[in-house]
């Protein structure tokens, strides 16, 4: 194989717990957006009841200034909570193998892979590629482990493979995605 197609990419997937709440932010960012303006409306809306003059009014407020509260507050909390309820299998040593045909994870424990064709999507987000599977983030790949060359054979890979569920690889009929990944000087 050439060096601009080193035919695959094992990668040492393991991380700490400060690395795993940075993956679960990351991963989980678009739902905590969400939540994070449901729970600035209920704020503002537990505000307006507040300012009511009777006792009903003041009431509402509160309950639903403490929702709105709460959803703001989960969205910061949660991850580090998530970390440390899955710290036995999160952090435990993992190795990671990219081939042009599946993507593979291996723990002392398990062995999950995926053909490409069930890859939906992949980004680069906070430091990681995220490889999807519908909407479920199912593997990440920390950049930082990953050298110049195999991240333009990765970058490459990902064009040409990840497809929308449902629709045909390239050059079969129909629309196929091209993954829109940045250059590493993102």
């Amino acid at each position: 194989m050439s060096p601009a197609d080193p035919g695959a990419i094992v990668v040492d997937g393991s991380r700490d717990e400060a690395e795993q709440v940075r993956l679960l932010r990351v991963a989980f960012r678009p739902t905590a957006r969400v939540l994070r303006i449901a729970g600035a409306v209920f704020v503002v809306l537990g505000v307006l009841a507040l300012a009511a003059p009777d006792t009903l009014g003041y009431l509402v407020g509160l309950i639903v200034l403490g929702v709105g509260l709460g959803l703001v507050l989960r969205t910061f909390l949660s991850p580090r909570r998530a970390a440390r309820r899955y710290r036995r299998t999160a952090q435990l040593p993992r190795t990671i193998e990219v081939t042009p045909e599946f993507v593979r994870v291996t723990t002392p424990i398990t062995v999950m892979q995926w053909a490409w064709p069930a890859i939906t999507r992949a980004t680069v987000a906070g430091g990681f590629w995220l490889f999807y599977a519908n909407s479920v983030a199912v593997v990440a790949i920390p950049r930082d482990r990953l050298t110049e060359q195999q991240e333009a054979w990765l970058r490459d890979l990902v064009a040409r493979s990840v497809t929308p569920a449902g629709t045909p690889r390239s050059g079969e009929a129909g629309p196929s995605l091209r993954a829109s990944i940045p250059d590493r000087g993102e």
